[in-house]
């Protein structure tokens, strides 16, 4: 939680507390990944910072490939997998969902 005097509170894994602590730029997004240790912080300048097993490799790889750009708006975990990526631009991505649903959000981005 983000209070109006640019502080904020969270309840979580303690290497995310020691993460927070460490930097001076306060979190756009933070999303939780199936494993207690698993988080993805999304800065308010686009900059980013993961930690854990269960993020998802395909989102590892994404990021690799997009040569790791601080231009990120915000990231979502699943519990099994799942991801979302969008950066400030407006591109989206996603991965971790079966066939059927990918068509279906492919249709809905194109109407």
């Amino acid at each position: 939680v983000s209070f109006h005097n640019g502080t904020f509170d969270w309840k979580g894994p303690k290497s995310l507390g020691t993460t927070l602590k460490k930097v001076s730029k306060p979190p756009r997004c933070i999303a939780f990944g199936p494993a207690q240790d698993a988080y993805f912080i999304v800065y308010h300048d686009g900059s980013w910072e993961y930690n854990g097993r269960s993020v998802p490799q395909e989102l590892i790889n994404k990021l690799k490939e997009r040569k790791e750009r601080p231009d990120l708006v915000c990231v979502t975990l699943g519990p099994k997998g799942e991801w979302f990526l969008r950066t400030e631009n407006g591109r989206l991505w996603w991965g971790g969902i079966g066939d059927e649903l990918d068509e279906l959000i492919q249709s809905l981005l194109e109407s």
